[in-house]
């Protein structure tokens, strides 16, 4: 059974930042660009001058003691920018559609708009499209 754990970034343990690392799309990523982002920030906190607060929550779906998804929600002002990805092995199981709900019921705990995702082909058009007027979606330019 998959049960979902919210976390700090500050929380996330050295082997789950390699996870979650592993799980990102190869190469540039958005998602991957952003999560090291968020690790390069907490490297750097204690330096003087540098950024004090990271404004993120990952959310992380585990099954067996295995990280099988993760999502990143990252606050900008007012609003909320979702990212998120689901072990190729674990998918078609509702893990990404779980992830998604949870991202919901924290941006609105928080009193922010509904999070925004980025549609970056079909199938995730398809797959946010599901969950109606609670996703601002954005359309990366796949057609």
């Amino acid at each position: 059974m998959t049960k979902l754990r919210v976390v700090t970034p500050e929380e996330l343990t050295q082997k789950e930042i390699r996870t979650l690392f592993s799980l990102t799309l190869r190469g540039w990523s958005e998602l991957r660009y952003r999560f090291h982002k968020v690790v390069s920030y907490l490297r750097e906190r204690d330096i003087p001058g540098r950024i004090k607060e990271i404004n993120a929550t990952i959310i992380l779906a585990e099954a067996d003691d295995k990280i099988s998804g993760w999502a990143m929600l990252e606050w900008d002002g007012s609003s909320c920018f979702l990212q998120m990805n689901v072990r190729t092995s674990c998918r078609r199981f509702g893990i990404g559609t779980m992830l998604v709900n949870e991202a919901i019921d924290i941006c609105k705990k928080k009193h922010h708009r509904k999070p925004t995702v980025e549609a970056w082909d079909i199938r995730s058009e398809k797959f946010y499209k599901k969950f109606g007027n609670k996703l601002e979606i954005t359309y990366y330019s796949f057609y």
